[in-house]
């Protein structure tokens, strides 16, 4: 019976993975994986992590060679690349997930390779889960394994064997899906002399079926690590998310703190220095022209009337403005306006229109308008039955 995972937790680990068509997770508690109620998994915080596992089924996995005469570290992801569209059943620029070891005069990736649908459409079934790792299922055991010898990982996933040939550095190097005795045999026969060097078979999990085509005489051992090593897990990183329980994700946040911090130091060192000699040279040259420095202050004083007259200006621009723009609200869609103009403390309005009795009611309630003054008798126009008016606005509280 899965539990409630842990609410709040800040550094919580999940796991999630495929079984039976439908998603589980677990929650590493005390060194242990948890079996949980998904659907109540709590939003993960910044030290909280959430592997997603792509079954094995779904992916493709092979081993890529390249001479390190031939090819420096810097273009080695794009020769992966490259070699990833000659072999891959899927479309270009699928997710991946690859582990690089560097033996000798040779490069050795080991890679997987699906499909993005697969991995949205199981994104798509979790309830309110950020991921924040993604890596096959069989990745996630083979980093799992630290034996430090050559060994043959097992695991077992919906009643189907999964065999992994791990080196001694724990990378795979051959993988296959026996269904039976002779293809476990064969299985066994394509690692031609590397079998030899295998003593131990370590399993994923607790293994109810037998081992087809192996040795009864070799060690078995199970997976007594709960965390996969810290090099695979960053692989597996999502975009847009850091696992910060690996050290190496700290390195560039401190480089750039350390670098800042340095700048600061320079810059502030700098400043300083210029800030003495700024004042040193004031000081010397009121010392040598004390008229010069009254005429400084006799700018600056200029300097501040002036931007004093056009913030004055300005204050003056906005609140006529604002009456303009108070003006344009209130003049009904059957007055004309043939001009206007504005003063310190009036504005004049001529137009025609109907009813200019109501459009007076309508000006009375202008922000700064204090009182309306009609200058002309109003007359209607025979043609057109417009009232021609002009009317005087009596404005208050305009700036000075």
């Amino acid at each position: 019976m899965p539990i409630k995972p842990s609410k709040n937790k800040f550094n919580s680990f999940f796991l999630i993975k495929e079984q039976n068509k439908t998603l589980h997770g677990s929650e590493l508690i005390g060194g242990q994986w948890v079996d949980i109620a998904l659907k109540d998994t709590p939003k993960l915080n910044v030290l909280s992590r959430a592997v997603l596992l792509i079954p094995d089924n779904k992916t493709v996995f092979r081993q890529q060679k390249f001479s390190t005469d031939l090819l420096l570290k810097k273009d080695l992801q794009e020769a992966i690349e490259l070699d990833i569209d000659s072999w891959s059943p899927y479309e270009t620029n699928s997710p991946r997930f690859s582990i690089t070891q560097k033996k000798k005069d040779q490069w050795t990736i080991a890679t997987w390779v699906w499909q993005k649908n697969t991995e949205d459409q199981l994104a798509l079934q979790l309830p309110k889960q950020q991921l924040t790792h993604i890596m096959p299922e069989i990745a996630w055991h083979c980093a799992r394994v630290t034996n430090g010898i050559p060994t043959l990982l097992v695991t077992q996933i919906d009643q189907q064997l999964t065999y992994a040939y791990l080196d001694k550095e724990g990378v795979p190097q051959h993988i296959a899906s026996p269904k039976n005795d002779a293809e476990g045999s064969r299985f066994w026969r394509s690692l031609g002399e590397k079998s030899s060097a295998i003593k131990t078979v370590t399993q994923a999990y607790p293994i109810t079926i037998p081992f087809f085509g192996l040795s009864q005489d070799l060690k078995r051992l199970d997976l007594t690590t709960a965390k996969p090593r810290s090099n695979w897990l960053k692989q597996a990183q999502h975009k847009g998310f850091n696992d910060w329980f690996n050290p190496s994700n700290w390195l560039a946040p401190a480089l750039a703190i350390f670098s800042l911090f340095i700048i600061w130091l320079s810059v502030d060192a700098f400043l300083i220095y210029k800030k003495n000699q700024e004042i040193s040279e004031i000081i010397s040259q009121s010392k040598q022209n004390y008229q010069k420095v009254i005429a400084q202050q006799e700018a600056i004083e200029q300097s501040r009337t002036i931007l004093s007259h056009y913030a004055h200006l300005r204050q003056k621009q906005q609140q006529i403005e604002q009456i303009l723009a108070d003006l344009s609200t209130r003049i009904p869609d059957d007055i004309w306006l043939d001009s206007i103009q504005l003063d310190q403390q009036w504005l004049d309005i001529k137009g025609r229109g109907k009813d200019v009795i109501r459009l007076m009611t309508l000006l009375e309630t202008l922000q700064n308008a204090e009182d309306i003054v009609l200058l002309n008798d109003v007359r209607t126009d025979r043609r057109t039955q417009d009232e021609q008016f002009q009317i005087r606005l009596i404005l208050s509280e305009l700036s000075q």
